[in-house]
């Protein structure tokens, strides 16, 4: 089987994404005025779910009454412009909480919004909040627990943590699907009464590990990998590089077999593998937050013409893998990384325009190790010359992550992949 030198070749795909991707539960979003648990998410009074207030100074609400001591805490959502609105830092479909306090509450317990997790594994609190009152000079302060836990707190200042200036929630944490995330806004001990607090909060599942099916330096080849960060929170991420074989690859320009980088909250990361010595080549994993998004591009250099780039996505492991390939007039041919601890049989099945099977040829790849060659050179797919059709990938025992490219001559592109 011939092997092919995938540093020629590389993805005009789109980029890779993570914006909105992996949200699981958002406050506003899963906003209800019927049900007080919707997506997981209560309104609450201490532990006790408040009921609903169809006119609570002039809107709805979630809250105990509509006259103290039985009018805070008050849970809404501005649904229009109003009154109340107006004397409120606020914007329609904003969230806001009113917290306890003796003159209003009664003996009621503090105000809370919950999120019980319906999800296990990493997960990344995401929010704002700010002081909503307008007119009186009152604080909240505001605790993020996790099972009673406190992760994060802090104060939300009159007139200075505003909606425009909000103070920033970013928080990770590892949950089980049951566990309780609780968000209290309490007024200080000093202040006699509660006041207003704007809140935005959102729950994302980590991405988890994604794939760069070629990394390749030396030889004429560079490969340069971007990422940015979410505007609202900073991030950490660890990209690992591994040989065709599965071997932890060393990079020089990174200094070992890894890199780490720390991504302030909307900025930007690069880590470039220069051309120098000769051709390396083999894959890197991914460990992206929620919030990250990035991609990677390789630049050929050869003597007496411009230099060449083009971008690729890191992908999602998986199986099977489908796509689309031409081979009337040019040729197709793929990386395939296994990302099983053992040996993997991996099928590719071609079907041509008419979606019969054309032909069918399997290949073991070695456990954590990397194939890449062209189509025509797998036994079984010599039918696919001259023709276009659809090819699906399949990992027998375990998940794969597959790039797909076209070549012609010295151009190259990608062929993207579901």
């Amino acid at each position: 089987m011939k092997k092919v030198c995938f540093a020629v070749i590389a993805f005009l795909a789109p980029i890779f994404g993570a914006s909105g991707e992996g949200v699981i539960a958002d406050l506003a979003r899963d906003w209800s005025n019927a049900v007080n648990g919707n997506n997981g998410w209560t309104y609450n009074a201490g532990n006790v779910p408040l009921p609903f207030q169809p006119s609570w100074l002039g809107l709805p609400a979630w809250a105990p009454g509509v006259l103290a001591p039985n009018l805070s805490p008050g849970v809404f959502k501005l649904a229009s412009a109003g009154t109340l609105s107006a004397q409120l830092d606020l914007q329609v479909n904003d969230v806001c909480v009113l917290s306890a306090d003796p003159q209003n509450s009664g003996s009621a317990g503090v105000a809370n919004v919950k999120w019980t997790s319906s999800v296990s594994g990493t997960i990344e609190i995401r929010g704002r909040v700010w002081n909503a009152a307008l007119l009186q000079a009152l604080d909240n302060q505001y605790m993020v627990k996790l099972n009673g836990m406190v992760l994060t707190s802090g104060t939300i200042h009159h007139l200075t943590d505003t909606r425009s200036h909000p103070l920033v929630i970013a928080q990770n944490a590892t949950v089980q699907a049951g566990d309780v995330l609780e968000f209290d806004f309490v007024k200080p001990a000093s202040q006699e009464l509660g006041t207003f607090s704007g809140v935005s909060l959102s729950i994302t599942q980590s991405q988890g590990t994604r794939i760069l099916p070629q990394f390749a330096f030396g030889g004429g080849w560079d490969t340069t990998l971007y990422f940015t960060a979410a505007p609202d929170a900073p991030a950490s991420l660890t990209v690992n590089f591994n040989s065709d074989t599965g071997t932890p690859l060393n990079v020089p320009a990174f200094g070992g077999t890894f890199a780490h980088l720390d991504i302030p909250a909307g900025g930007t990361a690069v880590l470039e593998a220069p051309n120098e010595g000769p051709l390396v080549q083999g894959y890197a994993l991914v460990e992206l937050p929620a919030g990250v998004s990035g991609y990677a591009v390789f630049r050929q250099t050869v003597p007496g013409r411009p230099d060449q780039e083009a971008s690729i996505p890191f992908m999602l492991p998986g199986s099977p893998a489908d796509l689309i390939w031409d081979d009337t007039a040019f040729t197709t041919a793929v990386a395939i990384v296994n990302l099983s601890s053992n040996p993997n049989p991996v099928t590719l099945t071609a079907r041509g325009p008419d979606g019969n099977v054309i032909g069918s040829s399997q290949v073991i790849i070695s456990a954590d190790g990397k194939l890449a060659a062209t189509l025509l050179s797998f036994p079984g797919l010599a039918g696919i010359v001259g023709r276009r059709g659809a090819l699906e990938i399949t990992g027998t025992s375990g998940p794969i992550a597959v790039t797909a490219l076209r070549f012609a001559g010295s151009a190259f592109t990608g062929i993207p992949v579901n």
